[in-house]
């Protein structure tokens, strides 16, 4: 935690100590990709400037590490977002590419593994807290089961979404980050 400028000396002096390490090591940190970014609740931020083999670096709003973006707020709205137009990307040529698929345990496992996996991918760690992004990450499941009602036949509502998880055999993405 940042809270005064001896705090401040001390992470410069730790970000010193890992330059001299790297340098001791025959190593190359790459400063392109080296960013700073403060997490804080609040909109006060401090402006000291930090350096990392004696360069600036660049403060950003958010970052992307390994795979889960990491906003200064810790919303991970950004990273929600994301992973959602990939995934709807994803069913949308799921969908285009079963027309005439008529087995839909093969259909489920396509879904299964090309798309829920990207909606929970490291879920543990930006699991939301909000109801809209919650509802968000439903919504993909819901147009997979939309897409399961019309090769069987059945009319699409929400109303029958608790039978098509029963018949799919899918709980909803909530309770399986609940219970992972």
């Amino acid at each position: 935690e940042i809270t005064c400028s001896q705090d401040f000396l001390r992470l410069q002096k730790n970000l010193d100590k890992v330059s001299l390490w790297f340098h001791d090591n025959q190593l190359k940190l790459n400063n392109a990709k080296s960013f700073l970014l403060s997490f804080s609740r609040t909109s006060k931020k401090f402006s000291n400037q930090y350096s990392l083999n004696n360069r600036p670096l660049s403060t950003v709003d958010s970052i992307n590490d390994l795979g889960v973006t990491f906003q200064s707020d810790l919303s991970f709205s950004i990273h929600i977002e994301t992973i959602v137009n990939k995934a709807l990307k994803m069913l949308g040529f799921i969908s285009r590419n079963t027309r005439n698929f008529n087995d839909i345990s093969s259909v489920k496992h396509l879904y299964c593994s090309l798309v829920r996996s990207q909606l929970e991918f490291s879920s543990p760690v930006w699991s939301p807290y909000l109801l809209s992004h919650k509802h968000s990450l439903e919504h993909v499941q819901y147009k997979f089961f939309k897409l399961i009602s019309f090769k069987l036949n059945i009319p699409y509502t929400s109303n029958n979404i608790p039978t098509l998880q029963e018949l799919t055999n899918l709980p909803s993405l909530e309770s399986r980050r609940t219970y992972t």
